[in-house]
């Protein structure tokens, strides 16, 4: 009866593992040949494993929780006096991307910044110059301006 036993030939360049016969060595050589390919599969399965994990937990972690309470704002939203009649004494305030607003008063309009702060409009000149204006986000048709009460409703 003839018995041949295998080892394992990993070839360094490319990385690759051939089944070879190992003639003339002892058993234990062989074993710890065979044991190393086993070896090397499981740290490949749990090295899998951990980025699978890694990504899970990346992917679970980074989508943001809806918030019901979240209203975005954009669009264009008119207020003002209320004992003036007609367009021209209407104000108003149209908002541009995620930062910025055109400010109607009166005749003047300005471009202004702003940063919404929970439910909370703040509006700034020139990024650090506060103005005293401000709006108090009730629905998302509907804005208060904090300072006089006065209620912007959108177009």
């Amino acid at each position: 009866m003839h018995v041949t036993a295998w080892a394992w030939n990993i070839k360094e360049k490319n990385n690759s593992i051939n089944k070879v016969p190992l003639s003339g060595l002892p058993w234990e050589v062989t074993e710890i040949l065979l044991n190393y390919k086993q070896v090397r599969m499981k740290k490949r399965k749990l090295i899998i494993l951990n980025l699978i994990l890694l990504m899970t937990t990346v992917l679970i972690s980074s989508c943001s929780k809806d918030d019901p309470e979240f209203v975005e704002i954009n669009g264009k939203f008119l207020g003002g006096i209320s004992d003036c009649e007609g367009a021209e004494c209407r104000d108003y305030i149209e908002f541009i991307g995620n930062s910025q607003a055109d400010l109607a008063m009166g005749d003047i309009i300005s471009r202004v910044d702003y940063k919404l702060i929970d439910k909370k409009i703040e509006l700034y000149f020139d990024r650090d110059r506060k103005m005293n204006f401000s709006f108090m986000i009730k629905d998302e048709r509907t804005m208060v301006r904090i300072e006089d009460n006065t209620y912007w409703i959108k177009l």
